[in-house]
């Protein structure tokens, strides 16, 4: 597409100006489709994958909505269960989305860390918090429940005493240690 809006510019043909705005289309659909493929398999079946994966998460974030999300736990926070940590990346993503969709946040931080527990999961945002008389908790927070339940875990998710929202996922250290296929 790129050659053909070259040739046409060339040959100063009208319709350049037409492909050449197809190509930018062509070129975000394409960063789109790269953007879902990636989300399918975010987490690497390997110990580190999960670090891996929320650095990643934390970038694109970052990248696309131009604020302060960044992957501030344990770069050695390794876990063996390839299904717990691919649940545990879907869970810090939707923490992160609902940050981004309702709290008007321009800060969001994610810890993981090896506690004498097991394992914990924290994403923070600076953003409005909860309302004064909140609403039956919506899809996206039972959702995450569910995730936590599935994976023998606990998850919190509290107004923060600095502003903001603090979610809390606690697994526990069999659970991080038992080796899955996924």
């Amino acid at each position: 597409m790129n050659g053909l809006h070259r040739d046409l510019q060339a040959a100063n043909v009208a319709q350049a100006e037409t492909v050449g705005q197809l190509c930018n289309e062509l070129s975000t659909a394409l960063a789109q489709a790269r953007s879902l493929a990636h989300d399918l398999y975010s987490v690497a079946a390997t110990p580190e994958g999960l670090v891996e994966a929320l650095e990643n998460l934390a970038e694109r974030v970052n990248a696309e909505h131009r604020i302060g999300c960044a992957f501030t736990g344990e770069k050695t926070a390794l876990i063996q269960n390839q299904a717990a940590a691919n649940y545990l990346y879907r869970i810090a993503q939707e923490a992160i989305h609902n940050a981004l969709k309702h709290s008007r946040a321009k800060r969001i931080p994610i810890e993981l860390a090896h506690v004498s527990t097991g394992l914990e999961l924290r994403v923070r945002d600076n953003g409005i918090g909860f309302p004064a008389q909140p609403a039956a908790r919506g899809l996206g927070f039972r959702t995450m429940e569910q995730r936590a339940r599935l994976i023998g875990g606990r998850l919190n998710v509290q107004p923060h005493p600095d502003g903001g929202v603090l979610l809390l996922c606690s697994v526990p250290r069999a659970v991080v240690e038992r080796v899955s296929a996924g």
